[in-house]
């Protein structure tokens, strides 16, 4: 049952939660800081000006190196918690 699968694959389950809000924090984030990057960097430039040149696939601009970086926090983050919560006793994902 779930709790089987819980106790076998816990950490797995916990990097894989870390890594899939990583992706999902990183290409949701990515077009704003695309488009201040660009607004700031061109000088009389507006938002709608911005999106219009960089075009859809252009707000995406970095995001793999994005993805990487956010991606490794978030998983180290989720590894953490999940450390702190076993040395103190708190039960983690699939145990009991």
């Amino acid at each position: 049952g779930v709790k089987e699968v819980g106790r076998k694959y816990g950490t797995a389950i916990t990097l894989g939660a870390g890594v899939i809000a990583g992706v999902s924090a990183s290409l949701v984030s990515q077009p704003g800081d695309t488009v201040l990057s660009v607004v700031t960097n061109t000088p009389g430039l507006s938002l709608s000006d911005a999106v219009l040149q960089l075009g859809p696939l252009g707000l995406f601009l970095g995001a793999s190196t994005r993805i990487w970086h956010v991606t490794g926090f978030i998983t180290a983050q989720f590894a953490i918690y999940d450390t702190i919560k076993r040395a103190v006793g708190i039960p983690v994902a699939g145990a009991e």
